[in-house]
């Protein structure tokens, strides 16, 4: 009788130890998450992207967004007239994109060109990372998502180099994913107005955040199937 209970307990034993050695720990889960092979394939995207960014350090604009932001930060009170313009100083103008050019200018007055390049880089990172989230989400599948998000690459590199408009984007992606993840579980709608808060002072592409936005609710509020469209009425 003795050694049929040692014989159980050193079963329950082995399988408890088996369980433990198999149970993934947070740093195994972490690990197995960056060495991935979706992870591979948005690094082979952000390699190539880099190839860009350093031949695009020499965007003459950002010099005078900076210029703004220097004159912000020093003065603690935005720009109401024209500077800079030879022909047009003194007349009204308002700094409608002070909030990006505080973010370069920082990233600039720390580093260096070494900090500029340093901030447009990480910036197309979180976009190209964005739409390689989204596409692989869709389509389920990593390497369709890298070829479709390859193209998405091969069209941002119009807009390479410290631009503002980089912000702009980012905000783009960030309402999208929001969308994305607002009709899946029907949360999440209050994130809107801080990030068009944040966008409208980042870059003047936030209209076409309005226009997103008004597609997106408009075609809730239809229902039908052409093909492979398939449009869903929103719920109440």
């Amino acid at each position: 009788m003795q050694t049929r209970f040692d014989s159980s307990l050193a079963t329950a034993i082995a399988a408890e130890e088996k369980v433990k050695v198999g149970r993934p720990t947070v740093w195994r889960t972490i690990a197995t998450a960056i060495f991935s092979f979706p992870m591979m394939c948005y690094s082979l995207l952000v390699m190539a992207m880099f190839q860009w960014c350093w031949k695009a350090i020499g965007e003459h604009d950002i010099w005078w967004h900076m210029l703004n932001a220097r004159h912000l930060l020093q003065h603690h009170a935005f720009t109401r007239v024209d500077m800079y313009s030879f022909t047009a100083a003194g007349s009204p103008w308002l700094d409608h994109e002070w909030l990006s050019e505080i973010v370069f200018y920082l990233g600039y007055n720390s580093f260096g060109l070494r900090g500029l390049l340093a901030v447009y880089f990480v910036i197309l990172m979180l976009i190209i990372a964005g739409i390689y989230y989204r596409a692989t989400r869709i389509s389920e599948n990593c390497k369709n998502a890298a070829v479709a998000t390859a193209f998405g690459v091969w069209l941002v590199v119009v807009n390479t180099g410290p631009r503002l408009i980089l912000l702009g984007w980012l905000c783009m992606v960030g309402l999208l994913l929001m969308l994305d993840h607002f009709r899946e579980s029907g949360k999440g709608l209050w994130v809107l107005p801080p990030l068009f808060a944040l966008w409208i002072n980042f870059h003047g592409s936030w209209i076409y955040g309005i226009v997103v936005l008004v597609v997106t609710i408009a075609s809730g509020l239809v229902a039908g199937k052409w093909g492979l469209v398939i449009a869903r009425r929103w719920s109440p």
